[in-house]
């Protein structure tokens, strides 16, 4: 299935079949309506880029399951930026406000102001939880691609300026809280950190071991 949002024209076409849509809906072009995430049954879908709420939306017919209201993050509408679904449960990544259009970093990265990280029902749309991660303060970070586990979930945030501290989040899915922050800048500097930090990618969790990439290399943490 092949899933696009074009010019606020959301469809989802059948990959033999791509020039003829199984169903389509239109959204607001102006508003910048944004594609979150696509799993094997569900669509998530932010029609605007102000604010919430952000769409369930059946894959085979569009049909409309439930609407996921954001909480403010800091006092602010919460602007969804990513989404990940994980069995009958979606993670929204929100944010105070974003420097850009959403995912415009090779199409998976969003440089946002403050991170935000609430679980929902994909069922009914309730808000389970909903955890700040980092304040709006004066930086923006890029967010990569959540990373999905069986009991964790994890939120890598590069900031982009030299010399400032970033981190990976790991994240208790059941209730939000934060069981680790992982600090990914190292020792070095100059040219070799800078070029680590605009190539880290997003944790990897398999077998119980987590992969985080930083500025000195490769570290697995888990149990021995």
């Amino acid at each position: 299935m092949l899933v696009m949002m074009l010019d606020g024209e959301l469809s989802v076409r059948e990959l033999g079949q791509i020039d003829k849509p199984l169903w389509q809906k239109k959204y607001d072009v102006a508003r910048d309506p944004a594609i979150l995430a696509a799993g094997e049954e569900l669509v998530a879908v932010s029609p605007n880029n102000n604010d919430g709420p952000v769409e369930l939306l059946t894959l085979r017919g569009g049909r409309l399951v439930a609407q996921l209201q954001t909480e403010a993050v800091e006092g602010m509408p919460g602007v969804p930026f990513d989404a990940c679904f994980d069995g009958d449960g979606v993670y929204v990544l929100c944010s105070a406000g974003m420097s850009g259009r959403r995912k415009a970093l090779f199409g998976r990265q969003s440089n946002c102001r403050g991170i935000n990280l609430q679980r929902f029902s994909a069922k009914d749309g309730r808000r389970l939880w909903s955890r700040d991660l980092e304040s709006t303060a004066q930086f923006y970070p890029n967010v990569l691609p959540l990373t999905v586990g069986r009991e964790h979930v994890v939120v890598t945030a590069r900031h982009y300026q030299i010399g400032l501290p970033y981190y990976a989040y790991i994240v208790n899915r059941d209730n939000g809280g934060v069981v680790q922050k992982l600090a990914l800048q190292g020792k070095g500097a100059g040219a070799q950190e800078t070029r680590r930090r605009q190539a880290v990618g997003p944790a990897v969790m398999t077998n119980r071991r987590l992969v985080v990439e930083g500025s000195e290399g490769v570290t697995i943490y888990g149990e021995r």
